[in-house]
């Protein structure tokens, strides 16, 4: 069940009939994913959008990092589906075969740049696309998911506009940092 929200406070803010909320979705549960699978979709077209032609390999991260943070910093709705959706253990998720398909276009992207630094050694080859992605993806979503408070214990205004210029540079030069290093010969092992 969604939680924190009633049909009737939805009925009321959406200015519509109930039965007609019925009629549509069946249920409460049945609207939430259907809010879920059209913002995921938005923001997967957001990102299909996003052009790489004729930029450098370095050049191109830094727009796909500053296009995944504009999709948090504009679309915050987004942030508050994410978070309610990992509060319900994927629960959603799980039963929207729709989502489960919509391949990330940022990863793909993110892989094309990857193969086109690596023969220069622009770009280290030991980097999993992937793992990239969730790496660029945590760095962009926390200060928009976190903007009140951090202003708060900060005292910096972390919704101003060069703030946010000043914190998708930062996350642009430590990936393109990660992306230069050599990699470790050995990893640490880490028991759970």
């Amino acid at each position: 069940d969604c939680d924190g929200i009633r049909i009737d406070e939805i009925v009321q803010r959406c200015n519509i009939n109930k039965n007609l909320l019925y009629y549509y979705f069946g249920s409460k549960e049945r609207l939430f994913n259907q809010v879920l699978e059209a913002a995921y979709q938005a923001i997967q077209q957001r990102q299909a959008a996003v052009s790489l032609a004729g930029l450098e390999p370095a050049e191109g991260m830094r727009k796909l990092i500053r296009e995944l943070f504009r999709d948090f910093a504009e679309v915050p709705e987004f942030i508050s589906l994410l978070n309610s959706e990992n509060l319900h253990k994927a629960c959603h998720l799980k039963k929207s075969e729709r989502v489960r398909a919509m391949y990330p276009p940022m990863v793909h992207k993110i892989n094309e740049l990857l193969e086109r630094g690596r023969p220069s050694g622009e770009f280290r080859s030991d980097v999993d696309a992937v793992d990239l992605y969730i790496a660029i993806f945590g760095l962009s979503y926390h200060a928009p998911a976190n903007q009140y408070r951090l202003s708060v214990l900060f005292d910096r205004d972390f919704s101003e506009p060069a703030q946010l210029e000043h914190h998708i540079s930062r996350i642009a030069d430590m990936v393109l940092s990660y992306l230069r290093c050599r990699p470790f010969r050995r990893r640490l092992q880490i028991q759970w």
